[in-house]
């Protein structure tokens, strides 16, 4: 009797043994927004975003805002020049603090990361927000009792 338990409890493990190797990770679609150092004004320039899964065809689309206006967001739709590698050309023709936000779809995968940039010189109210932003902490917490 007791070889027989032992060899059911063996057959078990291997059975669990062989399933338990199945891979169940979920992909994950990341994406790095690169700008270039220095931006003036009326100057083209590319924005890019590499994708660290480009397996399947992606949409790439940015969105582009200066500070306090993203009523009045640029929308671009970028090609993909090279392996995991999408871009835009444009060019700014007024000095500010600006956001870049990607809009980043891959099949069934979707990301949105998003930078803050500044082209030419800032102006004393976005100078005064980005030390604002600079001062927030960045991991307090909202509780409501």
């Amino acid at each position: 009797m007791k070889n027989i338990t032992l060899s059911m409890l063996l057959c078990l493990t291997l059975i669990t043994a062989c399933t338990a190797t199945e891979d169940t990770t979920n992909p994950v679609l990341q994406a790095d927004i690169q700008l270039p150092e220095q931006l003036t004004l009326n100057t083209p320039f590319t924005l890019a975003v590499t994708l660290t899964n480009d397996e399947q065809p992606a949409e790439v689309i940015f969105n582009i805002w200066k500070a306090g206006s993203k009523n009045t967001t640029r929308v671009l739709q970028a090609e993909k020049s090279e392996d995991n590698l999408y871009t835009v050309t444009t060019h700014f023709d007024e000095e500010g603090l600006y956001y870049v936000q990607t809009q980043i779809s891959a099949g069934e995968l979707r990301t949105m990361p998003k930078k803050q940039f500044i082209v030419g010189k800032l102006s004393d109210d976005e100078i005064n927000t980005l030390t604002k932003q600079a001062d927030y902490p960045k991991n307090v917490e909202n509780h409501h009792h």
